[in-house]
């Protein structure tokens, strides 16, 4: 049983290394440029659409443009409403029929 104990403390170093060394790793990135990215966000499109933009750099993306999403639930007209509040104060907004109960959009 000490030696499961001591494994698992000299485990819990290495993992607690690693983690100091990421953190020391993600300090020394360099900051971009203002204008370069004044200049991608001015073609989202093609930074959305490169070859090389994955789907974890299109999630980091989207948190930063969205703040918040509403939803509710209109029963009268079977609608999902959601209120998309973009970082920079505007909105909009998104109905999706909702599906009956049993049914299953393929």
């Amino acid at each position: 049983m000490e030696a499961r104990w001591n494994a698992a403390l000299i485990k819990a170093r290495e993992l607690e290394q690693k983690l100091e060394e990421f953190d020391a790793g993600i300090g020394s990135s360099p900051i971009p440029d203002r204008s370069v990215l004044l200049s991608l966000a001015q073609d989202l499109p093609a930074v959305w659409n490169a070859a090389t933009a994955d789907m974890r750099l299109k999630q980091r993306i989207m948190r930063i443009l969205i703040q918040e999403i509403v939803a509710d639930v209109y029963e009268a007209t079977s609608e999902v409403v959601l209120l998309i509040h973009w970082a920079g104060g505007r909105h909009s907004e998104l109905r999706v029929k909702k599906n009956h109960l049993g049914h299953v959009t393929p």
